[in-house]
């Protein structure tokens, strides 16, 4: 039993080293901490942003070292965090609204993948299941059934097929829970997120600063143009642009509403260009409404992730099972005629 184990485990190290090229401890420090790794991430953005946000409201003026503790924050937080505070610090702008919504947006990502976590459970499950149900079955079938120590190497080369397709199914497990706490978003899109709301920060910041607010526009979407050019494309760079192309009409779900916020922001000015009103609470309420859709959607996702962990068990694993179940009878079937007929 052991030896299988380790196989299984070596195989799915190894299918994870060819296609990724990482290194072994970094692959399993992913494998297996993914999410504490993001919630440790997460609450260290709170208490940093908390620590400013004391300062600031004490009256004093942060030193260089609250500064600094924004440069050693996780990647996406510490590239939009610091160029968004440093340029609104750089035009004058309040940094406490700012640094109040975002502290507010760290929390509730921080409590939404606890949630999350929580009801992505049964798909961890589900998927190490999937990976020792092969092995064990196959080392149950070649100790009870007569004949298969006389076929070892072929019974070997079933049960690694068998193991391929369990690992497989186990990957394919993890990577939808993955995508449901995301509310559907690919690997590449799961920054917009973040990336949206200090876009919406930095110019809600500058049209505090007085700054018009078609050019704070075009100063907060340049950053963006930046760290996700695709999606600054999918939203345009001007207030005036149309940025309703193919791409953004074919987007769906968690996407679709992302790329649709950056219209609804731009709609925003533009009413406030021609009728000379405020902008900035229905840039907030933009803005409020992402955060609700998206929760939205998450929730939609993990409800729809126990349906949709069916398929790699009947895709991956339960052809793996019933192939070893006829790979064994055929052994078996073959030892019991050829005894026969010695006999």
């Amino acid at each position: 039993m052991a030896n299988w184990f380790s196989v299984w485990f070596s195989l799915i190290i190894g299918v994870r080293l060819v296609f990724t090229g990482s290194r072994p401890v970094e692959f399993l420090s992913s494998f297996l901490w993914a999410i504490q790794r993001e919630r440790i991430g997460l609450q260290k953005v709170v208490n940093v942003l908390h620590g400013l946000q004391e300062t600031l409201e004490a009256g004093m003026v942060p030193d260089e070292n609250h500064w600094l503790s924004l440069r050693e924050l996780p990647e996406p937080w510490q590239t939009l965090l610091c160029d968004g505070l440093e340029e609104l610090r750089a035009s004058g702008a309040s940094l406490l609204p700012t640094i109040r919504r975002i502290r507010a947006l760290a929390k509730e990502q921080s409590t939404a993948l606890l949630e999350a976590q929580a009801r992505s459970s049964q798909a961890w499950v589900q998927a190490l299941a999937c990976g020792l149900l092969v092995p064990v079955f196959g080392a149950f079938l070649y100790a009870f059934l007569p004949g298969m120590k006389d076929h070892a190497a072929g019974w070997l080369m079933a049960c690694v097929a068998g193991l391929l397709m369990a690992c497989v199914a186990m990957l394919w497990l993890v990577s939808m829970a993955a995508r449901a706490r995301w509310g559907g978003l690919l690997p590449e899109q799961r920054s917009w997120f973040l990336a949206v709301n200090c876009t919406g920060e930095r110019l809600l910041g500058l049209i505090r600063a007085g700054h018009p607010a078609d050019i704070a526009w075009q100063r907060s979407c340049e950053p963006l143009a930046r760290d996700e050019p695709k999606l600054a494309s999918l939203w345009g760079s001007s207030v005036w642009s149309d940025s309703q192309s193919s791409e953004s009409r074919g987007s769906r779900g968690s996407a679709a509403q992302i790329v649709s916020v950056g219209s609804a922001l731009r709609r925003a000015i533009q009413v406030s260009l021609m009728e000379g009103t405020p902008c900035v609470e229905r840039i907030e309420g933009g803005l409020e409404a992402l955060k609700q859709d998206f929760k939205v959607s998450v929730e939609r996702e993990l409800s729809l992730l126990g349906t949709r962990a069916l398929k790699p068990l009947f895709f991956c694993v339960a052809p793996s099972v019933l192939g070893q179940l006829v790979v064994a009878l055929y052994f078996c079937w073959g030892g019991v005629v050829g005894g026969f007929y010695e006999g």
